[in-house]
């Protein structure tokens, strides 16, 4: 009984589409702020250069609430393939000079959007990077029904969060604090245990996992001696794995970090694994690389090697890169590590759930959790990792919680629909966005109408309140 109104850029050519699924209402981007001039944000934003900001001060500089520096920094890092954006550098000021005062346009033409409409509800995919970041800021900053959905590790199931201004930096596949303190005042059976270990282990032996990315196909189980063997790594001493972030992907978009960017922590996080020889250290580049560059027709060098090559110039013996199109399955890994190094990724979450210790450098979805390393300082961070090998594998109860955490992520947070589902080609070389095609389980509009799933979420989207859709 709702009315969907998308909100897209002219000429674009989703509009076929949506036409196809009985959308009739549009709002054209261009004309939204094309009502503004432009004149005033420029002002605005020669007067924020003037003040000779750093790097932090425009990742937290705020327009009207909104986190404009953070949206307009991520989309360069994201277009650039460069973890670091330098304004020094004149291409990257000017691409600054252009998208800084229309991501501030972006929040005056967000408001009278949501003037016109007093929406019962918003829904995004992106949410980080300008133009998407400033009309989601601005639906939650005024306690709009603001709803986000992503992709989950299995094809048939999609994640949705609503979003407060409290909870506007949390990842989407995130548990809220109330489905933390649920799960995590309840003990797991053993059942329920080796469900989420078999639907671990298989989504990766079957090469399902995130399967839209393709990430694990064409991958090979391995065992821990045949890593070693193929890494050329000390098989008499313990293994420490850093898992790289896409240094560009989403950068400033989740937690705070202890290091200005995703390329600065890597810097410094493989000096100190120069530094220590105790340890075989690994850098593992994301899979997701590999993905990414192809959807963006990207050909350039890989970003992580060019920053270790240009800071560290030369890595040690002990010291192994892991490449993102490896044929070593992610899964091989679990057991081969002793040690997992990360940011916030979701790997931490994986390895913790084998009882491999995890150190983050950021805060997370499920940082403080009682599960990982948490630093709380730069030095903090690095003095662990100089000393990574006294550290003892996790104990019954941190382990019990990191099950307990991914319990719920893996198996509650992804919300299944039965009424169609995505079937993705394996081919290699297929990154077109209609990859992904909808097989219908429905037959008529009576039983669309009675469909269980989209029922569920269209009354969790506008009759409830609860931050979580879980699949029970």
């Amino acid at each position: 009984g709702y009315t969907p109104v998308c909100l897209i850029s002219r000429g674009s050519p989703l509009v076929k589409y949506y036409k196809l699924y009985g959308v009739k209402k549009y709002e054209i981007y261009e004309d939204l702020t094309d009502r503004f001039d432009l004149t005033p944000f420029v002002a605005e934003m020669e007067m924020v250069l003037a003040e000779k900001p750093s790097h932090r001060d425009l990742i937290y500089y705020l327009y009207r609430g909104v986190h404009v520096g953070r949206h307009v920094l991520s989309w360069m890092s994201r277009v650039l393939h460069q973890g670091t954006v330098a304004l020094e550098r004149k291409p990257e000021m000017e691409m600054f000079q252009r998208l800084f005062p229309e991501a501030l346009r972006n929040v005056h033409a967000a408001e009278a959007l949501y003037d016109k409409y007093r929406p019962s509800a918003v829904m995004f995919n992106e949410h980080g990077y300008t133009p998407f970041g400033e009309f989601f800021d601005v639906s939650h900053l005024r306690q709009q029904n603001t709803i986000l959905w992503c992709a989950s590790h299995r094809d048939d199931s999609r994640m949705y969060k609503r979003y407060t201004t409290d909870t506007c930096g949390v990842h989407p596949s995130s548990l809220s604090e109330g489905s933390w303190e649920s799960l995590k005042s309840h003990s797991l059976n053993e059942e329920s245990k080796t469900k989420l270990l078999l639907e671990h282990k298989e989504h990766y032996c079957n090469a399902t996992w995130f399967n839209f990315q393709r990430i694990q196909h064409d991958k090979i189980i391995k065992t821990k001696k045949e890593i070693v063997s193929q890494l050329g790594l000390n098989p008499e001493k313990k293994n420490a794995f850093i898992f790289a972030h896409i240094l560009w992907d989403a950068t400033f978009f989740y937690g705070e970090s202890l290091f200005d960017d995703y390329a600065k922590w890597l810097v410094e996080t493989v000096k100190a694994a120069c530094n220590n020889d105790t340890v075989n250290w690994v850098v593992k580049l994301h899979p997701v690389n590999v993905w990414r560059r192809e959807a963006d027709g990207y050909t350039g060098e890989y970003a992580e090697n060019i920053v270790l090559r240009d800071e560290i110039y030369e890595l040690p013996a002990h010291v192994k890169i892991l490449p993102a199109d490896t044929d070593i399955n992610t899964f091989s890994l679990f057991d081969a590590a002793d040690f997992c190094i990360t940011v916030r990724g979701t790997i931490g979450i994986e390895m913790a759930l084998y009882g491999v210790p995890v150190f983050t450098a950021g805060t997370s979805h499920y940082s403080e959790r009682e599960f990982t390393i948490d630093s709380s300082t730069q030095e903090e961070y690095l003095d662990r990792l100089s000393k990574i090998q006294e550290y003892p594998p996790m104990d019954a109860v941190a382990i019990e919680l990191a099950q307990k955490y991914a319990y719920g992520l893996f198996l509650l947070r992804p919300f299944p629909f039965t009424s169609f589902n995505m079937r993705y080609s394996a081919e290699p070389g297929i990154f077109h966005p209609l990859n992904g095609k909808p097989e219908f389980h429905v037959a008529s509009r009576t039983q669309l109408d009675s469909a269980t799933d989209l029922n569920r979420l269209a009354d969790w989207v506008l009759e409830s309140d609860e931050l979580d859709l879980l699949s029970r």
